[in-house]
């Protein structure tokens, strides 16, 4: 009789093991996240994405490879609208899936999950034919969700509101109604709409200027103003008054400048809404500040600090006493900084409080004030009463006048480490301004433990950035060093434009920093009352690399563009 031997069970290749003979991660990286694992649980491939030593498009794509299923990049391909369609938006976000094309009468489906069949059944019986899954990153497939959905939503909104108006303009010639009331769906609708689109576009403001002609519309994002829409003049005060209605606003006041907040929950995210409306020759403009209170604080060790200047800010902030100052312009990540500053602090031994405007995260073990002017509780009042309540560590969101700056420098003399934003142009500028706020010099080199400028720079698109030769002149100009370029050195780009970056050439922004612990010699020079150009040479002889060569730093590895550093760092 012949020997049968049973076929061995299929196993298919782990995906560490994958990635590792791909290249995409290292051995050692792989050893250290199965090491975390086994500490802490979770999914090898998660760890690895979370600790930055893969994206989830490398995850994906091999992933995709481990179980034989095709793998679609949809950042790279133009999407098919009509087969978009086919998959109706509520469906498509509940199972993150979207139609990106047709195959022999059947529909191509990428899906963040392709595994699931009960999605795939219900899939296949709303489209009525047969569906080919592929896989794809699932937050690509948002966004092209968004792009399918999003503009059709928010136009068609457009179109229902501005209908509605003109209907009402036409009965108003007869009848003499009002026809600046806000109780009518169409504008509540594309109002709710605006809002949600510009959440999901990752905007940091939402602006409703009234021009000559019409009512613009324009979404901050990364920084830089992008024009979306443009409203009938119809429309404006019916949208203007129903933000002021959201925000708790006087509608019937047009002639004075207003503020008010609000609280929203768009696609299970929290976001504040503080809002501003102002009068202008055209009429009312408002600009709506937006925060996504849905993430969560980001760990220091991913700010992007280089390893040098992290090491001399830690050593700073872990300190018992003095007053840790992080400066830059308004939307420069000050805040973030902070937040992951108290992060690193956050200890069980130590009482924390805060007093901020508004407050952006909500953190465990720690006491959080919102400012509320019209109540009374500014900073200084707010400070003042705190100083009373035992704290280790104060963190005042920003020093706006002479008496929360005095109290702020009297709280690090007193024995407490206290974290706080300025307004100013450099770390070496910011000892200048706390003295013309009527702080002695001495005082403020007595409290001041260290000053961190930052900028926000926009982050090249990997997709379209185009390399270039830049002049070495200029560069050497600009503070260039060559020894910078020793490590992780690519070269220089400039900014394309692809429709992963919507034509712009970036997506998303990184900071660039200067860390200036208060050394003796930078001590010395305030008491002296040095010019800021003298105490940052100080600065950098001690040690202090400055905004221009970390960005410079940061551009040589291919992050960002000469010209985007020299708009943000000069």
């Amino acid at each position: 009789m012949n020997n049968v031997h049973p076929a061995p069970p299929f196993s298919r290749p782990r995906i560490g093991e994958l990635l590792v003979a791909e290249g995409i991660a290292t051995a050692e990286a792989l050893d250290a996240a199965l090491a975390e694992q086994r500490a802490s649980g979770g999914r090898i491939g998660d760890i690895l994405v979370r600790d930055g030593v893969i994206t989830e498009a490398h995850l994906v794509r091999v992933l995709a490879r481990q179980f034989g299923i095709r793998f679609i990049d949809i950042e790279d391909q133009v999407p098919d609208e009509e087969a978009g369609l086919m998959i109706r938006e509520p469906y498509a976000r509940r199972f993150r899936a979207v139609g990106v094309g047709r195959e022999d009468g059947a529909l191509v489906v990428a899906m963040a999950n392709p595994s699931d069949v009960f999605a795939l059944d219900d899939i296949r019986t709303l489209v009525g034919c047969d569906v080919i899954p592929a896989m794809a990153v699932g937050e690509h497939i948002d966004r092209l969700i968004d792009r399918i959905f999003g503009d059709t939503g928010t136009e068609s909104a457009l179109h229902a509101a501005t209908d509605e108006a003109r209907l009402e303009q036409q009965h108003a010639v007869v009848k003499n109604l009002d026809v600046d009331g806000t109780d009518e769906a169409p504008v509540v609708r594309f109002v709710n709409e605006l809002i949600a689109r510009a959440i999901g576009d990752g905007a940091s403001d939402l602006h409703i200027e009234p021009t000559r002609s019409d009512v613009r519309i324009r979404f901050r994002i990364d920084g830089v103003l992008r024009d979306l829409i443009a409203v009938p003049r119809p429309l404006q005060n019916r949208v203007v008054s129903r933000v002021k209605i959201l925000c708790n606003m006087d509608i019937a006041d047009r002639r004075a400048p207003q503020d008010g907040r609000a609280g929203v929950v768009i696609g299970g995210r929290r976001v504040d809404i503080r809002a501003v409306s102002f009068p202008t020759t055209n009429g009312e403009a408002v600009v709506l500040r937006l925060l996504d209170k849905s993430g969560s604080v980001v760990d220091i060790d991913r700010l992007g600090f280089h390893p040098t200047a992290l090491a001399r800010y830690r050593s700073c902030f872990e300190r018992s006493s003095g007053a840790i100052l992080v400066t830059g312009p308004t939307g420069s990540g000050k805040s973030t900084t902070l937040y992951a500053t108290l992060q690193e602090v956050n200890h069980s031994d130590r009482n924390i409080i805060t007093v901020e405007d508004p407050v952006e995260y909500e953190l465990d073990g720690i006491k959080q004030v919102q400012v509320e002017p019209k109540a009374g509780v500014t900073f200084a009042s707010a400070l003042r009463s705190l100083l009373r309540a035992d704290p280790d560590i104060l963190l005042v969101g920003e020093v706006r006048d002479a008496d929360t700056a005095r109290l702020a420098i009297d709280a690090a003399l007193t024995g407490h480490l206290v974290l706080s934003s300025l307004h100013t142009k450099s770390a070496a500028a910011t000892p200048a301004r706390l003295v013309k706020m009527g702080i002695e010099p001495f005082l403020v080199t007595s409290a001041l433990a260290c000053i961190v400028a930052q900028r926000l720079a926009r982050r090249l698109c990997d997709r379209c950035k185009v390399p270039i030769a830049p002049n070495q002149e200029v560069l050497a100009r600009l503070g260039w060093m060559p020894e910078d370029a020793a490590q992780d050195h690519v070269g220089f780009f400039a900014a394309g434009g692809c429709r992963s970056c919507a034509g712009s050439g970036y997506v998303g922004r990184f900071a660039i920093h200067e860390v200036m612990p208060v050394t003796d010699a930078v001590a010395a020079a305030i008491t002296e009352w040095a010019p800021p150009s003298e105490i940052e040479a100080l600065a950098v002889t001690d040690g202090m690399m400055t905004l221009m060569r970390d960005g410079l730093i940061k551009a040589a590895a291919g992050m960002t563009t000469l010209e985007e550093l020299h708009r943000v760092a000069s």
